[in-house]
């Protein structure tokens, strides 16, 4: 079922209580590009998301990509060891993000371990085949677990 985001609730407050919800955005060239629009629709909408990306090279990767995605829109973001990550509506976290972060997009290989510290999670999944792979096996551990489990498609504009 896909949701458009004017339907969605975009905080873990709107969620009751033990609900674990996984926004799943599929349809990217890239994943982060994908991460990077999705990023910056949340930052413009002034929602809080650590970004969990244990991988240096796409850590860095992102980190510039971020930097570079809409030349007249900055997207805020800052490393999670930085100063100003409590003002700071991007924290871009090498260590998963402490459990009482309320929003987590998830960039490692792997799905997060059960059982999931944090209310909403969003995974970002690519139209290369491995990740496409990869993001169904996701949903199927997530969707196993109980989450609420919503998709939303960059192709047709659909934004968290």
């Amino acid at each position: 079922m896909l949701i458009e985001s004017a339907g969605v609730p975009h905080s873990s407050e709107n969620l009751p209580t033990g609900v674990i919800r996984v926004r799943v955005v599929f349809g990217a060239a890239q994943r982060l590009e994908g991460a990077c629009a999705v990023l910056a629709h949340l930052a413009r909408q002034r929602h809080w998301v650590a970004v969990y990306c244990p991988d240096a090279e796409q850590f860095d990767r992102l980190d510039r990509l971020l930097w570079e995605y809409d030349s007249s829109n900055f997207v805020p973001h800052v490393d999670a060891d930085d100063p100003l990550l409590a003002c700071t509506p991007i924290g871009l976290y090498r260590q998963p993000p402490p459990p009482d972060t309320p929003c987590v997009l998830n960039l490692a290989d792997a799905a997060l371990p059960l059982p999931l510290a944090y209310p909403d999670v969003l995974e970002i999944v690519s139209a290369d085949p491995a990740d496409r792979a990869r993001g169904r096996a996701h949903w199927r551990y997530y969707q196993a677990a109980a989450c609420e489990l919503q998709a939303f498609d960059l192709n047709r504009n659909q934004l968290p």
